[in-house]
């Protein structure tokens, strides 16, 4: 899942996407990526069929598919309205993934809840699965938290990244590729890093973006995700190729996207789709331009399509339609940006497995595309081709 900040404009929205499904109704996810973002306070993050906010008084609510508990609700009930995460005060920063979803708190500790097979929850056990949000372990110093399928990723006060959770494609960045991670562990590279500003997880990959304007990615790097010019995967952090000038980035299902300076976007990684938005089907192993924008000032991954965040507050999106998650009133694929209808004042966007949100100026949120599982958060099931009823949050 993947955030988008932008180191001029601010948080934008969160939106933690979780699943690269296939675009149907299904609970199933893939960690897509996550998007963080602020409108009237409220922030906002999805992913798979699962969709996880903080309201303006710092309360977390979820909604959506819940077959892992990731609504934090007690239950593995579907919900089409947001329900409160049980046991969890005010917090800064929430992200969901598939089956599992944290928050950081003010004081800079972290909590999760749902499934925990990989230890993806943090608090040094595997496969236990505790009814209640569960601290992560040792974590005081939080900024920032991303949730992948199976795995989970903080930004710490000094800039330095840690994740847990399964780390069986290197997804725990810590120069290792085997066995899961239950407790947070360091990400290295060449060397610890201690600039960085955000990161976003996707399905099993991770990117963050340096206060140098470079990213770097590590974990599943199969399809070109990692951007580095290969298809290998890294359990260390790789520098993501020609890329010195980004401002925003999202991590989807398996591929990846990035704001340049100036509000151009690339996106490199898996195309099956068209969720690279180049006008092909083809994969891309480093940064390749999005023709036709130049006023971007976030980007949201989905599971395989993507949307971007003009100046305007007016929203584009490319990739899979299957649902309508394109919010052109369509569900025709598309492999270039198409305009999403009836947004104009949007502060923040997020993009999940087959449905995307954003965040409007005065805090609400609107949703469109399948609606299966409650994702849509209006108190009904039903997909819809476009944004409706605003979220009740």
């Amino acid at each position: 899942m993947t955030l988008s900040f932008s180191r001029h404009t601010g948080w934008a929205l969160l939106v933690a996407l979780f699943a690269v499904g296939c675009g149907d109704d299904s609970s199933g996810a893939d960690a897509g990526g996550t998007v963080m973002g602020d409108g009237a306070g409220v922030r906002v993050s999805i992913a798979g069929t699962s969709a996880c906010a903080r309201k303006t008084d710092g309360s977390p609510v979820c909604w959506g598919g819940n077959n892992g508990q990731q609504l934090g609700d007690g239950s593995t009930t579907d919900r089409s309205s947001p329900v409160a995460v049980m046991g969890v005060g005010a917090v800064r920063d929430v992200a969901v993934g598939g089956f599992h979803a944290c928050a950081v708190l003010a004081d800079g500790t972290a909590q999760c809840w749902g499934t925990n097979r990989n230890g993806q929850l943090g608090f040094g056990m595997e496969m236990t699965q505790p009814q209640n949000p569960v601290a992560v372990s040792g974590l005081t110093d939080a900024r920032e938290i991303t949730v992948g399928l199976s795995h989970s990723c903080v930004v710490r006060r000094n800039g330095s990244a840690s994740c847990w959770g399964d780390n069986s494609l290197g997804q725990v960045g810590d120069g290792s590729a085997a066995g899961n991670r239950a407790f947070p562990t360091m990400v290295v590279g060449s060397s610890v890093m201690t600039d960085l500003v955000t990161l976003d997880a996707g399905n099993n990959h991770t990117c963050a973006l340096r206060d140098n304007g470079g990213v770097v990615c590590w974990g599943q790097g199969t399809a070109g995700q990692l951007g580095n010019g290969a298809r290998n995967n890294s359990p260390s952090s790789v520098q993501v190729s020609g890329l010195a000038d980004a401002v925003a980035l999202s991590a989807g299902g398996n591929h990846s996207c990035a704001v340049r300076q100036g509000g151009t976007v690339v996106c490199w990684g898996a195309n099956t789709n068209g969720q690279l938005g180049d006008g092909s089907m083809s994969d891309r192993m480093a940064p390749t331009p999005v023709p036709g924008i130049t006023d971007a000032v976030k980007v949201a991954c989905g599971a395989q399509h993507t949307c971007a965040l003009r100046r305007g507050g007016s929203v584009l999106c490319w990739g899979l339609n299957m649902n309508g998650q394109l919010g052109d009133a369509s569900t025709m694929t598309r492999t270039a940006p198409t305009p999403v209808m009836g947004v104009s004042n949007a502060v923040a966007v997020a993009a999940g497995q087959n449905f995307s949100c954003v965040v409007q100026g005065n805090g609400t949120a609107l949703c469109w595309g399948g609606n299966g599982n409650g994702q849509l958060g209006r108190g009904s099931f039903g997909a819809t081709p476009e944004p409706v009823a605003p979220v009740a949050l």
